[in-house]
C-alpha cells in the first residue's frame, strides 16, 4: 500500500514538472507597435510664383477742359466716361507662416507685372466728333497682406487682407481732324485688398494653390492736356483734367510655393 502511494505521488510530481516546462517554453509576443501620424507643417519662410487673370472697371470724371475754345478735348467738366479693364498678371510672393495647432497665420508680400487695360470713346455731348479715346492700363500691382487660415493636414484654407498699390497709365487721344491732340499720365494709386485662397501640400516643402483678390484703388487726379493741332498745325495747349478711379479689380491667380518649414509635429 505504501509503495502504491509513493508511486502515485511520484507520477503527479513528474506531470507538474513537465507542465511547468511547457509553460516556460511558450514564445514571447511583442505588443503591436504604435502608429505615428505626422501632421503636415505649414510654418516657416516661403517663396513662390503666381500667374492669373484680372478684370475691373475704370471710372473717369472730367474736372477741367477748354473744349469750348474749339480745342481737341470733346468733353467738359462734369462729363463722365468709364470702361472695363482686363488682362493677365504674374509675379512672385514671399512670406512667413506661424502655425499653432490647426491655426495658421502670417504675412505675405507679392509683386506682379500686369497687362490689365481697356479703353472707351467719348459719349455724345455738345461738340461734334466725340472721338476722344480714353485708355487705362495697370502695369504693376503689389499686395502686402496679413493671412489667417485653417490647416487640415495637407490642405490650408485662408483669408487675407491689407495694402494694395498699382502703377496706372492713363491717356486721352484724338486722331480725327480738324482738331487733334493727345495727353498721357502715369500715377501710383494706393488702396487695399481682401481675398481668400486654398493651398495643397504636395511634399514637405512644395505646395500649390489658388487665390482670389479683390483690389480697391484710390481716385487720383491726372492732367491729360497737351499740344492741340488744327489740321496738323499747332493751335495752343489743351486743358483736360480728370479724376480717374481704376478700382474694383477682381484677380484670380494660380500659385506655387517652396517653403522652409519648422519642426514636424507628431500625432499619436
Amino acid at each position: 500500500m505504501n509503495k502504491f502511494l509513493l508511486g502515485a505521488v511520484g507520477l503527479v510530481a513528474m506531470a507538474t514538472t513537465a507542465s511547468a516546462a511547457d509553460l516556460a517554453a511558450r514564445p514571447y509576443t511583442k505588443a503591436p507597435p504604435q502608429i505615428i501620424a505626422v501632421a503636415y507643417d505649414w510654418s516657416g519662410f516661403y517663396v513662390g510664383a503666381h500667374a492669373g487673370y484680372a478684370s475691373g472697371t475704370s471710372n473717369w470724371l472730367n474736372t477741367a477742359s477748354n473744349a469750348a475754345g474749339a480745342f481737341w478735348p470733346s468733353l467738359v467738366p462734369g462729363d463722365r466716361t468709364s470702361h472695363s479693364i482686363s488682362g493677365a498678371l504674374g509675379g512672385g510672393q514671399i512670406g512667413y507662416n506661424f502655425q499653432a495647432g490647426a491655426v495658421v497665420y502670417g504675412v505675405e508680400f507679392s509683386g506682379s507685372a500686369a497687362d490689365i487695360g481697356g479703353s472707351s470713346i467719348a459719349q455724345p455731348g455738345p461738340f461734334s466728333g466725340q472721338d476722344d479715346v480714353f485708355t487705362t492700363k495697370i502695369s504693376s500691382l503689389i499686395l502686402a497682406s496679413a493671412r489667417l487660415g485653417y490647416a487640415a493636414n495637407n490642405w490650408l484654407f485662408y483669408a487675407k487682407g491689407g495694402y494694395a498699390g498699382a502703377n496706372v497709365k492713363t491717356s486721352a487721344v484724338d486722331t480725327t481732324p480738324p482738331f487733334t491732340g493727345s495727353g498721357f499720365a502715369q500715377t501710383w494709386h494706393n488702396g487695399w485688398n481682401v481675398g481668400a485662397g486654398v493651398e495643397y501640400g504636395l511634399s514637405p516643402n512644395w505646395s500649390v494653390g489658388l487665390q482670389y483678390d479683390y483690389v480697391r484703388l484710390e481716385t487720383r487726379s491726372v492732367n491729360l492736356g497737351g499740344a492741340n493741332f488744327f489740321n496738323g498745325v499747332p493751335a495752343g495747349t489743351a486743358i483736360y483734367n480728370w479724376d480717374v478711379s481704376p478700382g474694383d479689380i477682381h484677380a484670380v491667380t494660380a500659385r506655387i510655393v517652396y517653403r522652409w518649414g519648422g519642426p514636424v509635429v507628431a500625432r499619436y
